[in-house]
């Protein structure tokens, strides 16, 4: 009886937090900047890793050059659309985080975690699929020029980074009420 006691409050807290993560992920799916990201990802991903294919029939193109391009795109271009997605978590509804906090069972450290685990998800999950189709394709069509393990590293390095990005970002919408403040600092201090 005691044990039961002791589960419920955790249970309580788990489900408001995982409700918190499902709402914040419904309205990252309706959200036309990741739409569009997804779209420019998916274009010029597809038109690079063509380029690259096509170029290996002419001149041997290395596998380490593709995979360090596309992912180099991560940290230089891509890398204005994660900030976007993650410095706007909170600071978008700074006016009602105070009534969701209230009128929730959930405390302000759930919400502000609902919102990073909802944005790390959407994020490496992007990225994760990218990185293992940009890998696949330059380890099986051009010059192998490194082995799966670097290729893991190298994607592992990449994708610490972006989760660096997304928790700068989340944790600037959390100190600072302007989007545009939290956009514009995040960008200048990366």
């Amino acid at each position: 009886m005691a044990s039961h006691a002791l589960t419920m409050p955790f249970q309580r807290r788990w489900m408001a937090w995982t409700a918190l993560i499902k709402a914040d992920l419904l309205a990252l799916s309706k959200s036309w900047v990741l739409r569009g990201w997804l779209i420019a990802l998916a274009a010029t991903q597809f038109f690079g890793l063509m380029m690259a294919v096509m170029g290996n029939r002419m001149q041997p193109v290395p596998a380490s050059t593709v995979v360090s391009g596309a992912l180099l795109g991560f940290l230089l271009v891509w890398s204005a659309v994660i900030v976007v997605l993650s410095a706007g978590s909170i600071s978008l509804e700074a006016d009602i985080v105070s009534d969701s906090v209230l009128s929730r069972s959930c405390t302000r450290t759930q919400y502000i975690t609902a919102k990073l685990a909802a944005r790390l998800l959407v994020v490496l999950a992007i990225y994760a699929v990218v990185a293992v189709v940009v890998s696949y394709v330059a380890w099986r069509w051009t010059a192998a020029d490194v082995s799966i393990a670097t290729l893991a590293t190298g994607a592992g390095i990449v994708a610490m980074a972006v989760v660096l990005l997304v928790k700068l970002g989340v944790a600037m919408s959390a100190d600072f009420n302007n989007t545009i403040v939290d956009v514009v600092g995040l960008l200048l201090h990366w």
